[in-house]
């Protein structure tokens, strides 16, 4: 676009004399690795087009769904910084995240599990919802959602077996309908979007709530390409998600980086949100939902640190 675009606030950046909400793209990406204990795969929009392996041939990491282990009631609780600068550091805040398994229930046709995190990313509350089985992790959408998760839930966000090294698609489409009229010309723009995840090597690391070996660490990024329907323009967003998963604990922490262009492409907004598990609460299995989460006032247990 030719307009000089100014940021109105720190979220939405906005050109004249129309605005371009790029909180819409943010709030997109950062569905992230939000697997089992609700903060898990990369980013949760579209549809999953298959299992891509780029690596020779190696043992799967066994038993993959411990690592997205969530019994109803399980509570995990996380410090977070979130650092955004635009050539230069503009703001830096520091944020809790409390996250909450909080019942099971049918739907689309699956058994999901239902968890509502108070802060994620520093976004105020969301719910959302996971298939967890033998096949995989499976997203059935969240609260509050976007028009453009929901014409293509539900779909896979991770794919067992995990192989190190190997990289598995999440989801690759063209041309689809944005759901948002970016340029303020009273139509919605397209989008092209794009998103991978790559099994890393276990490793040992150490966080708030102790120090664990075996960490599984799983590499994510995604792209999107949103076409400007007054000009023909593409602005391209980039999200790359590093988190790592514990077996019988869940996420234990997650670095992501997400660059959104600003001022006519020329400088790019860059948001660094890491959180880290604090503290935590692995409740005992339980055939019969639980509607109300449990409170951080109850005693929360450590994993022992594995020597």
């Amino acid at each position: 676009m030719k307009e000089t675009l100014e940021r109105a606030d720190n979220d939405v950046i906005r050109s004249r004399p129309n605005g371009r909400q790029w909180m819409f793209v943010k709030k997109l990406m950062r569905c992230r690795f939000q697997l089992v204990d609700i903060r898990a795969v990369v980013l949760c929009v579209v549809l999953y087009t298959g299992f891509v392996s780029i690596a020779t041939a190696s043992t799967p990491i066994p038993n993959p769904v411990s690592y997205f282990h969530a019994p109803i009631g399980s509570v995990w609780h996380y410090q977070g910084t979130l650092h955004e600068r635009e050539v230069q550091l503009i703001s830096t805040n520091v944020f809790t995240n409390s996250a909450t398994a909080v019942k099971t229930m049918q739907k689309d046709g699956q058994r999901v599990i239902v968890f509502i995190e108070t802060n994620p990313g520093n976004t105020g509350e969301t719910e959302s919802s996971y298939h967890v089985g033998n096949e995989g992790v499976i997203y059935h959408g969240s609260q509050p959602q976007q028009l453009f998760e929901q014409q293509l839930i539900p779909y896979p966000v991770v794919k067992f077996p995990l192989v190190e090294q190997h990289t598995f698609r999440q989801f690759d489409v063209k041309d689809r309908n944005f759901f948002q009229d970016l340029d303020g010309d009273g139509m919605n723009e397209r989008v092209d979007a794009f998103a991978e995840v790559t099994v890393g090597s276990l490793e040992t690391l150490s966080v708030p709530a102790g120090t664990f070996q075996n960490v599984l660490r799983l590499n994510g990024k995604m792209e999107f390409a949103v076409t400007m329907s007054s000009d023909g323009e593409v602005i391209v967003a980039r999200d790359q998600l590093t988190s790592w998963f514990v077996r019988g604990v869940g996420l234990i922490k997650y670095i992501e980086t997400i660059d959104v262009p600003v001022a006519g492409g020329v400088t790019m907004r860059t948001t660094v949100v890491t959180e880290e598990l604090e503290e935590y609460r692995i409740a005992a299995p339980s055939l019969g939902p639980q509607i109300s989460p449990p409170t951080l006032v109850q005693p929360v247990l450590n994993l022992p640190v594995t020597k």
